[in-house]
Order: structure tokens, then C-alpha cells, then sequence
């Protein structure tokens, strides 16, 4: 089965005329009914009822033109979706966790390297309705903290490794150590982002063994630092690199060392070409501070 077959077969089930559907085509009749033959005999079944004065859809042809109208409109989708990403419209349409914005600056320093005049959007909310916002084409990537599985509609491809690391203020009673295990903050509740917020953060977090605070879900890691600053047992894990404490909190790494994957997630429509260059652009290791400060 070709594209071209099923744009030939949804001309003719929408005019319900060979003449007419080749003159919509631009091609002569013999060549769409030659072509309607063989996608017949591909899923042997008749798609219309023929005869010298009608042509109607078969039950089978009803079931395969709202296929078709899919397929065609994905195709288109795709077609558009990999002139935007060559840099023909100059825009690129994105999504990222919070923390990320040095990221998401070093892979357009890279990107723009080969399409200078190329420019970006960014989508505003939580980590959920930037997914939601791929799934309708309405963005090309986004880039997220935590495992995100691929499904149907969406390939999720791990880019970049960090660590998470326990930020602690200065009168926590591990605030002075050299490495913190979770096991050792267990009684002391932790600022953990809401699940509808950064749900993979949160997801990776409580597998591990981190007691969210209950009511008191984290916001941006900068307020959340700040917050800390003002209590004596609470804590927050937070990604390694990101940005530093204020005074009164400082950051200790765990032992054994808890990764944290970073993903790029892209449509399944996305040309494999594309993803690769945004997978490279946004990937590789960040330079990563853990100072204890």
C-alpha cells in the first residue's frame, strides 16, 4: 500500500465519480482505477459498488476511508513537522521541566550554530500539559527530568544522565555530612514537586524511597531553596548543577549516587533524522556543582 493509492481512493470515495477524481488529481481515469484495482486486491475486499450509473462506497470502503483521512493527515503532519525542524518556518516549539533552562540554552546555542535566524517558543505549565500539548502537534519536543515511557503517540529518548542531590538547611541534623543516604532523611519529610506537576521527578523520587511533605508540594527548585532556608528539618532533593543555594542551605550528594535520567520527548510522527538532531542538541553531560555551600 502507497500514500498515493490512498489519496486516489479517498478522491474517488469523495466524489463518488472516477472522472471526476481523476480530474481532482490531475491524472488521467484509467491511471486511478488501475490503482484502485490493486488496492482491492491488497486487502481483497471490494472498497466500491460499481456500475454505469453510480459508484458507491462498499461497508468495507466506509471503514477504510476514516482510516485513510487519518493516515493522509499524519502524513501531512509529518511533512510539516520536518520543514519546521530544517529551519524552513524558523520556529521551534518546545517544552521543559523546571531547571533546565541552562540545558535548553547550550542546545540552541547548538542548533542555531547551523540555522542562525532559528527561533523559539516555549510552552508555559507543568510537565503534563506539555506532553498533552505534543500529543496535538501544538510542539516538536519536550524535554523532561525522570522516566517517561514511549507509547503510541510519543518516543521518549534518555539524552542525559545527572544526579539528584539533598538540599539541606544549615540547622538539619545532616546538613554537616559529606554524603547523606535516603535511608537517613527517611523521618524528615521531603519538598517533592505534585505528581501533576512533574510527574516523572516525582514518580523516580518515591520509588526511591522519599517521604513527600503531605499539603506542601515543591514549587520552581529556586522558591523551594528559598523555603528551605527558614526550616531545620526538612529537605528537598533537587537536580545536581542546578541553581546554587542562598545562604542558610547547602547541597550534599547521595551515597550510593541516585541518577537521574533526563529524556527528550518527541512525536512518533517526528522524521528520525529530526529527533536525532534535537537528541544531540539537548543531550550530553552538563557541567555539574555540587558544592557544599
Amino acid at each position: 500500500m502507497e500514500l498515493r493509492q490512498l489519496r486516489y481512493f479517498v478522491a474517488v470515495a469523495e466524489e463518488l465519480h472516477f472522472g471526476r477524481a481523476a480530474e481532482r488529481l490531475h491524472i488521467v481515469q484509467p491511471a486511478v482505477s488501475q490503482q484502485i484495482g490493486r488496492l482491492e486486491r491488497e486487502f481483497g475486499v471490494r472498497l466500491f459498488d460499481r456500475s454505469s450509473r453510480h459508484v458507491r462506497l462498499t461497508d468495507d470502503g466506509r471503514r477504510l476511508l476514516e482510516r485513510a483521512r487519518r493516515v493522509l493527515a499524519a502524513a501531512a503532519d509529518t511533512a510539516t513537522l520536518a520543514a519546521e525542524l530544517a529551519g524552513r518556518s524558523g520556529v521551534l516549539r518546545l517544552g521543559a521541566g523546571a531547571g533546565l533552562e541552562r540545558r535548553v540554552e547550550r542546545g540552541l546555542t547548538t542548533l542555531r550554530a547551523d540555522r542562525p535566524d532559528l527561533a523559539v517558543t516555549f510552552a508555559d505549565g507543568p510537565v503534563s500539559t506539555h506532553l498533552d500539548a505534543l500529543r496535538r502537534g501544538d510542539l516538536h519536543a519536550v524535554l523532561v527530568r525522570g522516566a517517561v515511557e514511549s507509547d503510541d503517540d510519543l518516543v521518549a529518548t534518555q539524552a542525559w544522565s545527572d544526579e539528584v542531590v539533598a538540599a539541606l538547611p544549615a540547622g538539619h541534623p545532616r546538613a554537616g555530612a559529606d554524603t547523606v543516604r535516603v535511608a537517613d532523611l527517611a523521618a524528615h519529610p521531603a519538598r517533592l514537586p505534585a505528581p501533576q506537576c512533574d510527574g516523572p521527578f516525582h514518580r523516580l523520587l518515591a520509588g526511591a524511597g522519599v517521604r513527600p511533605l503531605p499539603d506542601r508540594p515543591a514549587g520552581t527548585v529556586e522558591r523551594t531553596l528559598l523555603e528551605l532556608a527558614g526550616s531545620s528539618d526538612q529537605w528537598a532533593p533537587v537536580p545536581a548543577g542546578g541553581p546554587p543555594p542562598p545562604a542558610g542551605v547547602r547541597t550534599v550528594r547521595f551515597d550510593p549516587p541516585l541518577p537521574l535520567p533526563g529524556v527528550v520527548v518527541t512525536s512518533a510522527r517526528t522524521p528520525a533524522d529530526c529527533r536525532a538532531g534535537l537528541v544531540a542538541a539537548f543531550g550530553g553531560p552538563d557541567i555539574i556543582d555540587y558544592g557544599g555551600r
